[in-house]
């Protein structure tokens, strides 16, 4: 029988920390704090996506980019469906539909079965799946470049709840909303997230570089993270912070404090100068 998973319409709670840089977000059942180390490889039209629970996107042994089911059902906005006896996921957006088997490199695109050079697997619990069977069966529009999957879709603002709300300009501090698909002043390259547990805060460093080809002078640099919530939530960084001058093409390191009492389910960036 098949098990739908409803795609997740999340409540926007706005909560802003503005006396520190400690952000609640995170919290974990365990005493142990779990890092994780990850280059940033996915951007869903003008927002990097620096983490997914339960773990981030990756390049598997046959070189093909995997991205958790979940992720699919909330940023991209598809309708997913898993049922656990035959191990099928599908997938629906757009009109279209594609089915895959766990373990299986069988593949139906809108009902033809060929196909493909990797396999669906479970991992941490959660299904992941080859971005080209998206990018295939679905029709998304999509670049690869410079170890970046970029997926763009003016649609992903009308199916994404997560894309819509931040596109629509939430952040009451200025999220630079005239940042469309096709720019961005700022790229991530790489994160180190510690996760907090009950007792402990976490923290994440980011890797950014300058890519507006122009030097950015001090207190013009903005980096916005938005931190998703389980429970829906989002948790948006303070305006007030400092900001480093950073010259054109160079790389500058920017890291937050977390702290608990939440379950995180995924980080997201858009960078812009402001002055």
């Amino acid at each position: 029988m098949m098990k739908k998973f409803a795609r997740i319409s999340l409540s926007i709670i706005l909560t802003v920390f503005m006396s520190s840089l400690a952000l609640g977000s995170i919290s974990a059942a365990s005493s142990k704090q779990t890092t994780i180390k990850a280059p940033v490889k996915l951007k869903i039209n003008q927002y990097y996506v620096l983490y997914t629970t339960p773990d981030v996107p990756y390049i598997d042994k046959q070189n093909r980019f995997m991205m958790p089911l979940r992720a699919v059902s909330e940023l991209l906005g598809a309708d997913v469906g898993y049922d656990s006896e035959s191990k099928k996921a599908t997938v629906a957006w757009g009109g279209k539909t594609v089915e895959v088997t766990i373990n299986s490199k069988e593949v139906t695109y809108n009902g033809i079965t060929t196909q493909i050079d990797t396999v669906p697997v479970i991992k941490q619990g959660q299904i992941f799946i080859p971005a080209r069977v998206l990018i295939d069966g679905l029709g998304i529009k999509s670049t690869y470049k410079d170890s970046l999957l970029t997926m763009t879709d003016e649609k992903f603002q009308d199916t994404s709840k997560i894309i819509s709300d931040l596109k629509s300009g939430i952040d009451v501090n200025g999220t630079p909303k005239d940042v469309d698909m096709n720019t961005n002043d700022i790229r991530p390259l790489t994160m180190e997230l510690t996760l907090p547990t009950l007792e402990k805060d976490g923290e994440i460093k980011v890797k950014a570089q300058n890519i507006s080809g122009k030097d950015m002078p001090k207190d013009t640099e903005d980096l916005r993270l938005t931190f998703v919530m389980e429970d829906g939530s989002m948790l948006l960084m303070p305006k007030e912070r400092t900001r480093p001058a950073v010259k054109a093409g160079a790389t500058y390191n920017f890291t937050w404090n977390i702290s608990r009492n939440h379950t995180l389910s995924y980080i997201l960036a858009v960078g812009k100068t402001v002055g």
